[in-house]
């Protein structure tokens, strides 16, 4: 009893350092793209352990070595007495083009995600873990309007910043041998603000907005072994509203002098309706240490009949191939353990703006290096993405991302002997 106290202890300790850590490196965001101008922002490329590298797939694959949010049925795997942890880093290079101006170049990086997940007793699992869904950072900077009757111009600049992020508890129980089954419940929660400044040579204005939103989505989900080499995932996440108020600040620059012009702090403003997701995977081993998993997600935006100011909302289809190879998993070389993954992503995108839909192509690459004898790793992937077109008022969007995950596992709820 003793012994778990003091695990329970260690993880409440985790938990704590790690969310002031995540929850402080999140005021600086984890993007720069224009598009989260829309909606609640981009969707994060923010992601645990090695799936980041395998373009994000994981819906049929388990978290016996390393944990896997992608299906809560995952976690039934984690063999008992287990305690698993991760940490993560995002770096992310923006490049946007218009194919009139020299590139813009944007540079974001920040803590992204912490997760840990222990078993219960043999036949149970949890998981928790802290991680952003959205993320918010657009600038939109030196745009000139013309004073109506003058020959005079206004300056304009808009900047967002902010991330939707969630808490989430993944519960995973072991059907049967080959029957996994899984539920999550997610609290979302997260501001968004926006900056406009508007200003003459002699007067300016600024209007300040912040957005808070929260609510909470359930989601379940199942993994079975149909043969000794091919494993099933279906996944499904209900849809949900998120509660939304706002603080707007007004103030007026006239003579070099600011002057409060409106103050107003939670103000009801409209609700985010998030979709119903349904989602399947296929996982194949040719070996072991070597297999390859193909996902298909969607999200059925059309459903939550809203519209962004600039865009509306449409069905979103998410789909992704990616694979592992280590060369010999039980190996007594340490180069044997070292695992290689790759793999590519299409986003169809869930906002159409003029006709033009903001689909999203990546393809990844990634490298697991063992850390001591307890399989250990610290994982690296590189991700090289495409986002949008030049069409009207879009840009093309060019992203290379850096992603570092530190994944641990050890044996709790043990007390050692010494002779």
């Amino acid at each position: 009893m003793l012994f778990m106290m003091k695990n329970s202890r260690i993880v409440f300790m985790l938990l704590l350092i790690s969310s002031t850590v995540y929850t402080h490196g999140q005021s600086n965001g984890l993007t720069g793209s224009p598009y989260s101008l829309f909606g609640l922002g981009v969707q994060s490329n923010s992601s645990v352990g090695r799936f980041s590298s395998m373009a994000r797939t994981g819906i049929a694959l388990s978290s016996g070595t390393q944990i896997n949010l992608s299906n809560p049925a995952s976690f039934a795997g984690i063999e008992q007495k287990r305690f698993l942890f991760d940490i993560g880093g995002l770096t992310e290079i923006n490049s946007l083009s218009d194919r009139q101006t020299d590139d813009e170049r944007r540079v974001t990086g920040n803590f992204s995600s912490l997760a840990i997940a222990f078993s219960i007793n043999s036949k149970s699992n949890l998981g928790i873990s802290l991680i952003p869904e959205t993320n918010v950072g657009y600038a939109l900077t030196g745009i000139e309007t013309p004073v109506e009757g003058s020959t005079e111009t206004f300056v304009g600049s808009v900047i967002g910043s902010g991330a939707l992020n969630t808490v989430a508890v993944d519960y995973g129980y072991r059907l049967s041998k080959n029957i996994h089954i899984g539920a999550k419940a997610t609290y979302l929660f997260g501001k968004i603000t926006e900056n406009e400044n508007v200003s003459t040579q002699l007067d300016a204005l600024n209007i300040s907005e912040e957005n808070f939103y929260s609510g909470i989505k359930l989601g379940l989900g199942i993994q079975t072994q149909i043969t000794p080499k091919i494993r099933l995932g279906i996944i499904t996440e209900l849809p949900s509203t998120l509660g939304a108020t706002q603080d707007r600040n007004v103030s007026r620059t006239l003579d070099s002098s600011p002057n409060a012009v409106e103050i107003e702090n939670g103000i009801d403003i409209n609700d985010f309706k998030l979709p119903l997701q349904i989602g399947s995977g296929l996982n194949y081993t040719f070996r072991e240490g070597f297999n390859i998993s193909f996902d298909y997600r969607k999200y059925f935006w059309n459903a939550t009949d809203q519209s962004d100011n600039v865009g509306e909302f449409i069905d979103q289809d998410i789909i992704s191939l990616g694979g592992e190879f280590t060369t010999n998993p039980r190996g007594l070389r340490y180069w044997e353990h070292i695992s290689f993954r790759g793999g590519i992503n299409y986003d169809t995108g869930y906002l159409k703006v003029e006709n033009t839909t903001i689909d999203r192509l990546s393809a990844s690459i990634g490298i697991g290096i063992p850390v001591g004898k307890k399989g250990n790793q610290i994982n690296f992937s590189y991700t090289r993405a495409l986002r949008g077109e030049v069409e009207n008022i879009l840009v093309q969007e060019n992203q290379n991302l850096f992603n570092i995950n530190l994944s641990f596992k050890d044996i709790w709820f043990v007390q050692r002997k010494f002779n």
